[in-house]
Parts: C-alpha cells; sequence; structure tokens
C-alpha cells in the first residue's frame, strides 16, 4: 500500500509542481509585458478562473468520498456517480459565468481602485474571463473522479495540460499585444481546451444520458455536496477572493506585491496538498483501520514537516539575501515585509492540508463548514477595520492569522474524529 501511495504522491506532485513553475515563471515576464498596473487586473482575471477551478460545489469532494466506497467499485455505478455531477457541474457553471457576466461592470466601476485603464476593455476583459468558469467547474469534477477512485497518472496529465495552458496561452498573446481583452480571451479558451483534454482521458462520462439528471442519486449526495459546497467556497475564497476584498483599500501597485507575494509563496502548498490528497481514497475506505490510519498519517506529516522547513528555510535566504539585488531600494520594505508575514500564512496552512483531507474523507463537511463559517464571520468583522487603518500590512497579516487559526481548529476537530472511531 505505502508504495502506491509514493508512486501516486509522485504524480500528483508532477500535476501540482509543473504548473506551479509555469506560474511563477510567467509572473515577471507578465510584469514585463503589461507592466504593473495592468498585472494587478491581469492576476485577477486568473484568479476568477482559478478560484473556480479549485471550488467546485462540493462535486470533486463528493467524488472523493463515494468513489472509494464498496459500491462504486464496479464501472456502472462509477459512470452513474460521474454523469450526475458532470451534468450537475453545467448548469452551475452555466449559473456562475452568466452571474460573472452581469456583475463585472459593478466590479470594476464601483470596487476596484483602478486608474489610468480603459474601463470598457476592462470590464468586457473580465466577462470574457468569466465564460472560462464554465469548464473549469466541469473539469474539476473529472479531476475529482481521477482522484477518487486513486488514478493519479491520470489527473496529474490532465491538470499539467490545464495549468500551463492557462499560463501560456496568455503569454502567447502577451507577446503580441497587452491588451487585456486578448489576454482574458487567451485564458477562456485555455480552459476550454483542458476540459477537452479531461474528457478525452475520462471513460466515466455517459454523454447519451448527459443533460439527465439521475435524482434517486442526488437525493443521496445533496447533504454532502451542499456542505462540501460551502466550506470549499468559504475556503477558497480566502485564497482567491480575498485580493478582491482587498483591492478596495490598497492602491493598484500594493495590490500587486501582495498578490504577486501570495501567488509566489503559495505555490508551495501544491506540494503538502499532493502528499495530503493522495490519501483520500484510504482515509474514505470502509476498510481503513485506525493502526493504519496512524501509520500513514505520522509518515505524511513527517514529509510536509521536512519539505516545508526547506522551503521556509530557502524562502527565507531569498528574502533577505537575494531580493535586495533585484528590486530598487524604495520598494525593498515594503516587499520584504509583506513577504516574511505571507510566508508565516503559507507555513501555517502546509500543516493544515493533512487534517483537511482527512476531515473531508471522513464526511465531515458540515463540521469543516462550521469552522470555515466561524473564520468568516471573525474576518468581516476585523478586516474591514484594521485594512482601512493599516492598509496592505494589515491584509498580509489578517491572511496568515487566519491561517494559525485554521490550522489548530483542524488539527483538533481531525483529532477528536479519529479518536470517536
Amino acid at each position: 500500500m505505502l508504495s502506491r501511495i509514493n508512486r501516486n504522491a509522485i504524480w500528483s506532485l508532477a500535476g501540482g509542481v509543473v504548473p506551479a513553475i509555469c506560474a511563477l515563471c510567467s509572473v515577471p515576464i507578465f510584469l514585463y509585458a503589461v507592466g504593473v498596473k495592468q498585472f494587478a487586473i491581469l492576476s485577477l482575471l486568473f484568479s476568477i478562473n482559478l478560484f473556480f477551478f479549485v471550488y467546485d460545489f462540493g462535486l470533486a469532494r463528493v467524488m472523493h468520498f463515494f468513489l472509494p466506497k464498496d459500491k462504486y467499485k464496479c464501472k456502472k455505478e462509477q459512470k452513474r456517480l460521474t454523469s450526475t455531477s458532470f451534468t450537475l457541474a453545467f448548469f452551475l457553471g452555466s449559473v456562475i459565468s452568466l452571474l460573472t457576466v452581469l456583475l463585472s461592470p459593478f466590479l470594476v466601476e464601483y470596487w476596484l481602485n483602478i486608474t489610468n485603464v480603459d474601463t470598457g476593455d476592462t470590464i468586457l476583459a473580465f466577462q470574457i474571463a468569466g465564460c472560462g468558469v464554465l469548464p473549469s467547474i466541469m473539469m474539476s469534477v473529472l479531476r475529482g473522479c481521477f482522484e477518487g477512485r486513486g488514478d493519479f497518472k491520470q489527473a496529474s496529465v490532465a491538470k499539467i495540460f490545464s495549468g500551463t495552458s492557462l499560463f501560456l496561452m496568455p503569454l502567447l498573446a502577451a507577446s503580441v499585444t497587452d491588451s487585456l481583452v486578448y489576454l482574458a480571451s487567451a485564458i477562456a479558451l485555455s480552459r476550454c481546451l483542458a476540459l477537452f483534454v479531461y474528457i478525452k482521458l475520462s471513460k466515466n462520462i455517459n454523454f447519451s444520458n448527459f443533460l439527465k439528471l439521475d435524482f434517486s442519486l442526488v437525493s443521496k449526495i445533496k447533504d454532502y455536496v451542499f456542505w462540501a459546497a460551502v466550506a470549499g467556497f468559504i475556503s477558497t475564497a480566502f485564497i482567491y477572493a480575498d485580493r478582491f476584498f482587498v483591492a478596495g483599500f490598497v492602491s493598484s501597485y500594493e495590490l500587486s506585491v501582495y498578490v504577486a507575494s501570495q501567488d509566489i509563496l503559495s505555490r508551495y502548498l501544491i506540494i503538502p496538498w499532493s502528499i495530503a490528497i493522495v490519501l483520500t481514497p484510504y482515509f474514505a475506505s470502509e476498510k481503513f483501520n485506525n493502526d493504519d490510519f496512524r501509520d500513514v498519517h505520522l509518515r505524511a506529516f513527517k514529509k510536509i514537516f521536512l519539505l516545508t522547513s526547506i522551503f521556509s528555510l530557502t524562502a527565507f535566504i531569498v528574502i533577505f539575501w537575494f531580493l535586495p539585488l533585484w528590486i530598487q531600494v524604495s520598494s525593498y520594505f515594503l516587499i520584504n515585509s509583506i513577504s516574511i508575514i505571507l510566508l508565516c500564512g503559507v507555513v501555517f496552512a502546509s500543516f493544515a492540508q493533512l487534517p483537511l483531507v482527512i476531515l473531508y474523507a471522513q464526511g465531515k463537511a458540515k463540521l469543516l463548514s462550521l469552522i470555515f463559517f466561524t473564520e468568516a464571520i471573525l474576518y468581516i468583522c476585523i478586516a474591514p477595520v484594521v485594512y482601512k487603518k493599516f492598509g496592505i500590512y494589515a491584509a498580509a497579516s489578517v491572511w496568515s492569522a487566519r491561517l494559525l487559526i485554521e490550522m489548530t481548529a483542524l488539527y483538533v476537530a481531525s483529532y477528536k474524529v479519529m479518536q470517536s472511531k
């Protein structure tokens, strides 16, 4: 079992690291090609599609939870579950894409603190990028299907194409023009091509029954879907939608520093997530016992601890020794301070991946929703006050402090759940 877990972890790691490297390499190129202010807007266009690839209304979590069960070992039941989830994703994705198109004018004209840009083009760019939401949500279901049945090779191949195309296609567009409309079009097109690759790799979609919901199955999974959707929305919003909230309190330059630092540092989370996610089929299995759990959990925790320690030390050296050689003196204090604060949050988030996977795999989506909802209430009460007074430094501090609270709550909850088994 351990050899298969290690093999799956390598594939999962590849599926996360390759797109992350592509994303990291693209940041300085985009900054050079479109400028700092345009990059701030472009990063929000990316965030829309990244958010709805990561957040899937709980449908990928459904695959993680149900597919390891004995009932869904047979091909017929797998296809039934996957096709139903895929159809739900189509309807939900269509609604969200439409809402994104309708709300884009309000976002650009009344919320974002941007100047010296063409408002009409910016609105159109957000609307076009919003069209990529539908394929993003649909492909996340297929990703959940691959991972739920332990086929991390297929999942990783699809993720590599999806993740690299998301940045490579806009880079190609940026080599010709800095128009946000064309860059947004490249983002949306990359999502459609990625969905095509996912479909080609999947053999569990019954297209003869596409758009025909199996309501008996919907009734069975609705509770898990609802609470997984709530938990997933709040936790994902804290990562990708947080910057939209911050954008209303800081300048375009400060937002660029915040987003670039957060994006670069948070890419590391792909590594602990890759180690944790491959354990989902085992933690969700009806045959998994406490002795297996303790052994597998301890091994995974040691790997995450070692890799996070190495990453933290490396990031610290880069920030204090190499960063001053690359940036202007006037910008150093801001970038240095924000990077260190956000680094702390990334460390907390890396250790939170294991208990998060355990709770989802054990069907505790409602408990997770309660934890994340409590965080959200605290965030809404505190963030606007401190953002208005302390600006970008408060934004980074609140982000990291929330992740510390979240990590602690998840470990306490997962410990109690496993003790009760």
